[in-house]
This record gives C-alpha cells, sequence and structure tokens, in this order.
C-alpha cells in the first residue's frame, strides 16, 4: 500500500473518531427542548420585544405525485433584541389545537443579534385528511428563557386561513 493511500485511510479514521466523539450533532442541541436541561443554553439574560407578529398564517393545499397535501406558511416575527449576555434562548411557536401539529423553532442568541432579529418557522406538511375546516384557530407564542427565568413576550390567537 501506498503512503497516500495509508495518508487518506489515517485522515478518514481520524474524521470518523472526532464526529463519534462528538454525538450526532457536534453538540448537546437536544437539551434545547427536552427535560429539566432544557435550560441548559439559557444562561444570561437580554430584552427583548415584539416589534411584529402575524395575526393570520395559512395551510395551502397543494398536490405533489398523485397526493393531496397541505403547507403550513407561518410568516416571520420580528423581536427587538438589546442588552444580550450570555446565551439566552428565544423561542417562536405555533400551535393549532384543532388538527393536533404544533411548530417551533429555538434560537440561542448573542451580542451579534442584537438589534432587530427575525424568527421564522419551517413549512410544515399536513395530510389532506386532517384538514376539515377552512379555518383554525393557533396560539402563536414567543418566550424568552434566561437567569430571569421563562418570559413570555407575545401569546395570542391567530387565524389559520385554508386554501384550497
Amino acid at each position: 500500500m501506498n503512503r497516500t493511500h495509508v495518508a487518506g485511510a489515517v485522515l478518514l479514521a481520524a474524521c470518523f473518531g472526532v464526529a463519534l466523539a462528538a454525538g450526532p450533532y457536534g453538540a448537546d442541541i437536544r437539551s434545547l427542548t427536552t427535560g429539566e436541561d432544557r435550560n441548559a443554553y439559557a444562561t444570561g439574560t437580554m430584552d427583548a420585544t415584539v416589534l411584529d407578529a402575524p395575526d393570520t398564517v395559512r395551510l395551502d393545499r397543494y398536490t405533489e405525485n398523485g397526493t393531496t397535501r397541505y403547507r403550513l406558511l407561518v410568516p416571520a416575527a420580528t423581536v427587538g433584541v438589546a442588552n444580550v449576555s450570555g446565551r439566552p434562548v428565544l423561542t417562536y411557536k405555533l400551535r393549532i389545537g384543532g388538527i393536533g401539529h404544533t411548530r417551533g423553532t429555538a434560537h440561542v442568541l448573542s451580542e451579534a443579534q442584537e438589534g432587530e432579529f427575525r424568527t421564522t418557522l419551517d413549512a410544515s406538511t399536513l395530510a389532506a385528511e386532517r384538514i376539515e375546516s377552512d379555518a383554525y384557530t393557533g396560539d402563536l407564542t414567543l418566550v424568552v428563557r434566561s437567569d430571569r427565568g421563562t418570559q413570555r413576550i407575545h401569546e395570542a390567537n391567530v387565524t389559520v386561513q385554508v386554501t384550497r
């Protein structure tokens, strides 16, 4: 075996070893959403004010490969962020009780995000048979977790408009 093959094999083994040691995410980001470790990243403090949040979201009907589905589209929310220290967490969440669907995201913030911070929810897909009404009511929340505890900075009912 020549040296280039050996060097390549050693490099590949080193990369694999580092990936294995770091775990599937490189860091334990699972603690943002589970159990008592949820506040592991929620350290420090920040001041946050909701500047803009949607009052309407959409469930758009589409067909793909002969299957009809609905795509949930949630507009971004804008939060004024100031005085960040440590690693506070901002969560953005929509819960639609009428269809049993929840969508959320969490951001670990730093001083780099001070100013206007836009948070979004990725689109999600729902089976057509779950959608029976032309509209639903959703609960939209923005929450800050920090050394100050959990602070709900926005909570509102939103209309979930179904487009057929």
